[in-house]
This record gives C-alpha cells, sequence and structure tokens, in this order.
C-alpha cells in the first residue's frame, strides 16, 4: 500500500481520468490532494474519487512546499507522486513497483511523447538524467529530509534528484513509456507558463544563464541526433516561448 499525492490548481478538465487511472493502477493506501485554491470543481471531483483534499493559499500556494506538506501528512515508507494531467497507464505499478528498493531515491517513468520532442526528451534522459515529479516514486523519509523542497515553487524535482544524489541515493528515469501527459493547452503555452513560473525563483541575470544552457542543450542535441533544420526550429520556438513568459509574466 502507498500514500498518492497530487497537486492541483483548477484541474477538473483532467483529474477524473487521473484519479480512475490511479485508483485502477495503484494498490493505494490514501489519496492526498493538495489545491491551491481552484475555482473549477476540482475539489469536487477529487472528493467524489475518496480523496482528501488540503487547501493552501497565499503565500503557501507553492508547489514545493505543497509537495513537501503533504508527504508531512502521508502515512507509508513510499509515496507516489502524480501530476493532476498525468494518466498512468496499464502496467505502471507492475513495472515500476520493483523500484521500491534500498538507495532508491526516486524513480519515474517516461511519458507517451512523440516526435522530435520525444527523442529530445530520451537524450536529456541519457544524458542528465532528466527528472521530473509527474509520475515518481519516493520514500518518505528521504523527502522530508531535503527541506529545501518547502521554500521552491518551480524546479523542486531537479533539486531533490541532486540532493538524492549527494546522500548517494539512486535516481531512476525509466524510458519506458508509461504514463500518458494530458497537455490541453498546447506546448507553446506550456512553455510561456514555464517561463512564467521562472519569474518566482530567479532575477532576469539568473534567468539568462539558465536559459542559455538550455538553447545550449538544444543545439548539441540537434548536432548528436542529427536534427532536420525544421525539427531545431520546433525545438527553438519553445524555447522563446518560454521567454517570453519570463517576460511578459
Amino acid at each position: 500500500m502507498i500514500d498518492v499525492l497530487i497537486v492541483t490548481y483548477n484541474s477538473a478538465k483532467t483529474l477524473d481520468k487521473c484519479l480512475k487511472c490511479i485508483k485502477r493502477e495503484i494498490p493505494y493506501n490514501r489519496i492526498l490532494v493538495g489545491d491551491g485554491g481552484s475555482r473549477d470543481d476540482t475539489v469536487k471531483i477529487a472528493r467524489s474519487h475518496g480523496a482528501e483534499v488540503y487547501m493552501f493559499t497565499g503565500r503557501n500556494n507553492m508547489i514545493g512546499r505543497i509537495r513537501y506538506r503533504l508527504a508531512e501528512i502521508a502515512e507509508t515508507d513510499w509515496l507516489l507522486y502524480v501530476d493532476s494531467d498525468v494518466y498512468l497507464l496499464l502496467g505502471w505499478w507492475k513495472y515500476m513497483s520493483k523500484y521500491m528498493a534500498p538507495k532508491v531515491g526516486m524513480a519515474m517513468a517516461a511519458g507517451q511523447i512523440e516526435g522530435i520532442l520525444k527523442r529530445y526528451h530520451l537524450w536529456r534522459i541519457r544524458r542528465y538524467g532528466f527528472v521530473t515529479f509527474g509520475n515518481t516514486l519516493v520514500p518518505r523519509d528521504l523527502l522530508l529530509s531535503f527541506r529545501k523542497m518547502e521554500d521552491m515553487h518551480v524546479g523542486e524535482d531537479t533539486a531533490y534528484a541532486k540532493y538524492c544524489r549527494t546522500k548517494n541515493y539512486l535516481v531512476i528515469p525509466v524510458t519506458r513509456s508509461l504514463t500518458y501527459h494530458d497537455k490541453k493547452e498546447g506546448l507553446a503555452s506550456a512553455y510561456r507558463r514555464w517561463g512564467k513560473d521562472m519569474r518566482y525563483r530567479a532575477s532576469l541575470p539568473k534567468f539568462v544563464v539558465k536559459s542559455a544552457v538550455h538553447l545550449k542543450n538544444t543545439f548539441m542535441f540537434a548536432i548528436e541526433e542529427n536534427a532536420t533544420p525544421r525539427e531545431l526550429a520546433e525545438l527553438l520556438k519553445l524555447y522563446f516561448e518560454m521567454y517570453r513568459g519570463y517576460l511578459k509574466g
């Protein structure tokens, strides 16, 4: 049995299916939802599935803080974080539960991504061990020892992965496609939102440095994977959408 933790905000369009997939796949103990003040039917949907809903508003409405607080409320030795727009596919638990082992700090599965973005995602996994809390198993005690998460709005997944490695715990990004990420807003909009979120934690000079690393990775990928000019242009468009989100807010 495992506690499942979900952060929500106006997630009504995807939450019902997300929870149905969890209830089908996971031998859960409790489903804990941390909501950032939704104005749609998110809370109603969560409660209809028997989830416990905790509200986080004002200064507490930070993704890292909500994740941390939910972990404090949880009871099981291992926790499963699932994003509200992620659907666990058949076989997720059967394949992923084997990673709930000593010295594993986090394990997550890849999503069903197509085209150049799938190639770029897998390249980042191979090169950097790219991680996400979208569908992630973590040992509760280790996560609670990472108190810096409480003050993070974005980037808490990467920061926690670095923390795991400093403590000699394994970070396991599984390349097998075991989830579907329902990005109805479109990738351009998603990248603008990520850029906007970066305003919470980075001054403009720091953002320029961080985005320059992203740009460098884009060109490294294009060279190593023989991306076509059209594919490179598709990735660069998303890069500039992220910049647009940061500057326009």
